[in-house]
């Protein structure tokens, strides 16, 4: 939803003017970070306004009361789930819950073959805005109803041990252009697997890293 200056000094806390905001808005236009999607409009972020804002996130560490912010939804996944295909499947489910987004684990512990893959959420993603139209959200759901496919774009979209962003065209698969996907690598290459998040790129990025760095963390604790 496009936002205007007077909006941001009425409803946040910004000490300024509305004609000093709709300058700051405006550099921001030039620089390439929001764009003015309608004359009357009011701007919304651009890719690359939301790529800065994920880059500064990671250069923020998280304090204690956000790292234990996710506590309850671990501990119920401690207190549900015993055999590792139920304790994917909860932590799937509290993962969706924590973000609101479609999660994904894609995991190797039990087959060899494709592995196993948990999905959650899926209804979230309609409800979103974006996906209303159905032109937007046929793509994204031609992956997600692929396991085989679903598998080998997360393995693609994930480098190394760290936890990735990508954001629109940055995705390796076209289908997912208009969305963002956070993934993260868990457990050894030999029966690990990856836990990622898929949401519109309007996404809260700060929740859902923390959210996903907290579901690898579980993962990792699975033997």
């Amino acid at each position: 939803m496009p936002i205007g200056s007077k909006t941001l000094v009425d409803n946040y806390d910004v000490d300024v003017s509305p004609a000093t905001v709709r300058n700051d808005l405006n550099f921001l236009e030039e620089c390439g970070f929001i764009v003015q999607p309608h004359t009357s409009a009011g701007r919304v972020p651009t890719q690359a306004g939301y790529r800065e804002f994920v880059d500064q996130l990671f250069n923020d560490e998280f304090t204690e009361e956000e790292e234990n912010e996710f506590e309850p939804y671990v501990s119920q996944i401690k207190r549900s789930a015993n055999e590792i295909d139920s304790m994917l499947k909860e932590i799937s489910i509290q993962l969706s819950r924590m973000t609101e987004n479609i999660s994904v684990i894609s995991s190797k512990r039990n087959s060899y073959r494709l592995g196993h893959i948990a999905k959650r959420g899926l209804t979230s993603i309609i409800k979103q805005p974006e996906f209303h139209e159905s032109k937007n959200l046929l793509p994204l759901m031609e992956i997600l109803e692929d396991d085989t496919v679903l598998y080998r774009t997360l393995s693609a979209s994930s480098e190394g041990n760290s936890l990735q962003v990508r954001i629109g065209n940055e995705n390796v698969d076209d289908k997912l252009s208009g969305v963002s996907v956070v993934t993260a690598k868990f457990g050894s290459s030999k029966d690990g697997g990856i836990v990622a998040v898929i949401g519109p790129t309007r996404m809260n990025y700060e929740n859902v890293i923390k959210a996903v760095m907290e579901a690898q963390s579980v993962l990792d604790s699975i033997d």
